[in-house]
């Protein structure tokens, strides 16, 4: 009997220590699963620490405006970018005073014309304007954030300050100021006429505002309008 037992006690045992290898085995495989997720996650960068991305963002999604009258002299210079659905194009209202058309420059040369029919929704509260693109127009929307940023949150500043196309800048929300119904953001990327219009980035790579303008006397002292009012508008 004892012999029987004991060959059914060593079997148990051995059941057991089975039992125990196989679940350390598998504890193991989920601390290295852990790991591995965690080397992804170390090993993504912050929008505002990635030129590649930022470069793409620059060159895929936002553009120069260009501003004409109805005798064609050029009047204005802004910028703009594409956001909220496919085919719609953002940008500051006060860009577009005077227009009879514009044309949209992408980093690849190309321009697009937009006359004044175009223009689908504005908001003069808000600085806001959101025309149609042309179907030929190759500009992808970037994704809006859901939430009002926090003073603090790091940004990158896109536009085309003096008809410079695209150029880049780095701050951060510095806070925020209520006129009206509108929650402006302040920021301290440094930005210069041309710049309106162009977008506020938030190091997940989502659209946080629009550039509206800046206070001449102070320094880095920058308005923009949350990107909510913009979905907002074009609803």
């Amino acid at each position: 009997w004892m012999s029987v037992a004991s060959g059914l006690f060593v079997n148990a045992h051995a059941e057991q220590t089975s039992q125990s290898e196989e679940k350390e085995q598998a504890s193991q495989t989920e601390q290295a699963s852990q790991s591995e997720q965690e080397a992804f996650t170390q090993s993504e960068q912050a929008f505002t620490q990635s030129p590649k991305a930022i470069e793409e963002v620059a060159a895929g999604s936002v553009a120069e405006l260009t501003i004409f009258d109805a005798q064609n002299n050029r009047i204005a210079r802004g910028s703009a970018f594409a956001a909220i659905s496919d085919g719609l194009l953002v940008t500051s209202l006060h860009v577009l005073n005077g227009m009879d058309h514009l044309n949209v420059g992408t980093e690849d040369g190309e321009s697009y014309r937009i006359d004044l029919e175009g223009l689908l929704y504005s908001d003069a509260d808000a600085d806001l304007a959101i025309l149609q693109l042309p179907d030929a127009c190759p500009l992808v929307p970037l994704p809006c954030a859901e939430e009002i940023p926090l003073r603090g949150e790091k940004l990158a500043a896109i536009g085309s300050a003096r008809g410079l196309i695209n150029l880049v800048t780095f701050g951060n929300v510095c806070g925020h100021w209520t006129n009206g119904n509108i929650d402006w953001l302040i920021f301290s990327a440094p930005v210069s006429a041309g710049s309106s219009g162009g977008p506020l980035i938030n190091d997940s790579g989502e659209v946080i505002g629009v550039i509206m303008g800046s206070y001449d006397d102070s320094q880095n002292l920058n308005f923009a309008v949350p990107i909510q009012e913009a979905q907002r508008l074009a609803e």
